[in-house]
């Protein structure tokens, strides 16, 4: 019901209005408990499956599996961190984990319920041994940096739905892939890869506002930014999730600084304080020190925050950690130098390009006079391919359309091509060098 969109036979079943569920009351407890968590009622199906315990452990062998597999679940989305642990760090309190056949399917999913909380290194020890499929794949490459291979397993688990019916990795593959490409410029492509992941299954939409308000604030639509961050948190909040919410926070807490709502950011890091001592994730800490480094101008957050992320080791978390601090007065030559080393590595064209405008303000000389012709060519290429505006193409590079309109009579003198339309052509078709 879930991989197929049926959102109204699984609010019957978490209704319990539909009586032909397959086996026993306990068999029905958990298929009501699973349906829940399918609709976002993830606090609902903790507090069902922790009232009917008793008679669920008392159930068939898949019966118990899938009541600690989603009781880990549901206690995840809430933040409530030691029931989740509990199942992660004793599989063998879920019957099927003995059988053989069975272990990879489990393990792959508490390993995905790691990846889906930023604690990668942990997701990847659990799959170690195991043959992993393409959502796998895709979301370890992106969380380790290797963007190109992500790119491709994610495109691969998409079309051939590998991910349907399993919800965190559905939505934690829409985000990924469309984090990778707004970074990477294909703005349309993005777009519509949130609004794929949004439609059928749509669990835990509200992480999905996180890349579409990247997305709008590239292309300058900072009300719609905010209001994509305030949707998130808001859904969040009446579905009693707290998963996700921090990174939701800190977006908001760095935009309320830019506009000088220095009120808003403060609660913002208190805020961001609850949820890590909450979740007490890497990820979460992550998110409340960078947002107390940058209001408060704190340094001990700033060493601390440093060296949190070089210990997770997520390129583009280290990256996008350096650039915060650098634009905010707290870090130096190095800082930047390092921050867009990383970026180059995942050719992350737009924050790349945005950081080369904090260099040079800075008087941080940029490496490569040449290739960083090409790479700026090749980034205005691609946002040409996007069907982007003179005056759009402005705001995204920060620049003025005549500067636009200089940059694109070059392009097109030194690359031979002579109009919008064949430049686009050989973007998307990949002949462009």
């Amino acid at each position: 019901m879930c991989a197929a969109g049926d959102r109204a036979a699984l609010r019957k079943v978490a209704d319990g209005s539909w009586r032909s569920l397959p086996g026993g009351t306990a068999a029905r407890f958990i298929g009501r408990a699973v349906a829940m968590c399918y609709t976002d009622r993830w606090d609902e199906a903790a507090t069902l499956l922790a009232s009917t315990r008793n008679m669920w452990r008392l159930g068939n062998a898949a019966t118990v599996t899938f009541g600690e597999i989603f009781g880990m679940s549901s206690a995840l989305m809430s933040g409530r961190m030691p029931e989740f642990e509990r199942v992660v760090n004793d599989p063998g309190l879920c019957p099927l984990y003995a059988a053989d056949r069975n272990r990879p399917a489990l393990q792959a999913a508490m390993a995905r319920c790691l990846l889906l909380i930023g604690e990668s290194k942990r997701g990847a020890r659990m799959l170690d041994d195991l043959t992993l499929q393409a959502a796998d794949l895709a979301l370890l490459g992106f969380a380790q940096g290797r963007w190109d291979e992500a790119l491709g397993h994610a495109r691969k688990a998409l079309v051939t739905g590998s991910t349907l019916g399993q919800v965190a990795a559905h939505t934690a593959l829409g985000h990924d892939l469309a984090t990778m490409l707004v970074a990477r410029a294909k703005l349309t492509r993005a777009r519509e890869v949130i609004a794929d992941a949004r439609a059928g299954q749509n669990v835990l939409p509200h992480l999905l506002d996180v890349p579409e308000s990247d997305l709008e604030l590239v292309l300058g639509a900072r009300d719609k930014g905010r209001r994509a961050l305030q949707r998130g948190l808001a859904f969040a909040a009446q579905h009693a999730i707290v998963i996700g919410t921090d990174e939701l926070e800190l977006r908001l807490a760095v935009l309320s600084l830019e506009d000088g709502d220095r009120e808003d950011a403060e609660f913002r890091v208190e805020r961001l304080a609850d949820i890590a001592e909450t979740m007490d994730t890497g990820r979460a800490h992550r998110n409340h020190l960078l947002a107390r480094a940058v209001t408060w101008h704190d340094r001990q957050a700033t060493n601390e925050v440093r060296r949190l992320v070089a210990e997770r080791d997520q390129p583009y978390e280290i990256a996008l950690t350096l650039t915060a601090l650098a634009t905010h007065g707290l870090g130096d030559a190095q800082t930047l130098r390092e921050a867009y080393d990383l970026f180059g590595l995942m050719d992350a064209l737009l924050p790349r390009a945005l950081l080369r405008h904090l260099m040079r303000e800075h008087g941080v000389a940029v490496p490569g006079r040449a290739a960083t012709t090409a790479e700026q060519e090749r980034l205005l290429a691609s946002l040409v391919a996007e069907g982007l505006t003179n005056r759009e193409l402005a705001g995204v590079l920060r620049t003025t359309e005549k500067s636009v309109e200089a940059k694109l009579t070059r392009l097109f003198q030194r690359t031979g091509y002579r109009s919008r339309v064949e430049l686009a052509t050989a973007i998307l078709t990949g002949e462009y060098h």
